[in-house]
């Protein structure tokens, strides 16, 4: 994927993660093995469908993360050269098994390395990010370019961790998404308003060139389909590569139902 010469986000990321490390002693790496294998065997925590935690009720909390009162930021930087990535996980600020009972502030943010990684694919690596739902004892309550999440007790005193979230976090990808080649991702749990002010603001550049590269690709995609078909319709695709034929189909019929029973009534 190519990004904007004047922004690099791989490149920012990084300088981000380094600033941090010198402004704070709370930073922590974990190396992380390439493949998944690998990834599923340096996991102590269950990671398949029984798994999945639905909910956590408030009495059942170890630690609260990116809730509505607090800072939460998440989104993904994608690179078409996997040696950019760090096969590792980092977290600058207090890790899960030290926080017992608090509410914390949570930033998340993957980097994802591929070759072979095509435009088209960010969006739906963007929303993956909300559909770890297999972790033992993690719950993800889905808010738009936010994370707010949920550790249960039961998992959190056996050391549940951001190394635990990563890996799984890993795992999904890499299965979900062939094309990945390497991946690194970024946590933040520090009480810093202005720490997280810097990451939104890189996300949002980040984001903004991947929509300006979507945004030219579907122009150029809509300008090779035919005319619509019907007048009312407010889409610019033709009736035959829209999706929502049938539904039209089936309206416009319940449409002259309704004609032709308005138009039998007024004759009576």
């Amino acid at each position: 994927m190519k990004n904007d010469e004047d922004f690099n986000g791989i490149a920012a990321i990084h300088a981000f993660i380094e600033e941090k490390r010198k402004l704070t002693g709370s930073l922590k790496t974990f190396s992380c093995p390439n493949s998944i294998d690998a990834l599923k065997g340096s996991i102590q925590f269950k990671l398949e469908e029984e798994a999945e935690t639905l909910f956590i009720p408030k009495e059942d909390i170890f630690v609260e993360l990116g809730s509505p009162q607090h800072e939460s930021v998440s989104f993904i930087v994608i690179t078409q050269d996997p040696a950019e990535i760090r096969e590792q996980i980092t977290l600058i600020g207090p890790d899960i098994p030290e926080s017992e009972g608090k509410d914390l502030n949570l930033g998340q943010v993957l980097l994802l390395g591929g070759s072979k990684i095509q435009d088209f694919e960010y969006k739906n690596m963007e929303r993956a990010l909300f559909h770890l739902k297999n972790l033992e004892g993690y719950m993800i309550r889905a808010i738009p370019n936010k994370i707010w999440s949920r550790v249960n007790k039961q998992v959190g005193q056996r050391g549940f961790s951001f190394e635990a979230i990563g890996k799984a976090l890993m795992i999904m990808y890499k299965q979900q998404f062939p094309a990945i080649e390497t991946m690194e991702i970024l946590f933040i749990t520090l009480d810093s308003p202005e720490t997280f002010l810097e990451l939104k603001i890189i996300g949002t550049e980040i984001r903004k060139t991947y929509i300006e590269q979507y945004s030219e690709q579907l122009k150029s995609k809509l300008s090779q389909i035919s005319e619509k078909q019907r007048d009312d319709c407010e889409y610019p695709w033709s009736c035959e590569e829209c999706d929502y034929n049938a539904v039209c189909d089936e309206i416009r019929d319940i449409v002259d139902k309704m004609k032709a029973y308005r138009e039998k009534t007024q004759k009576k």
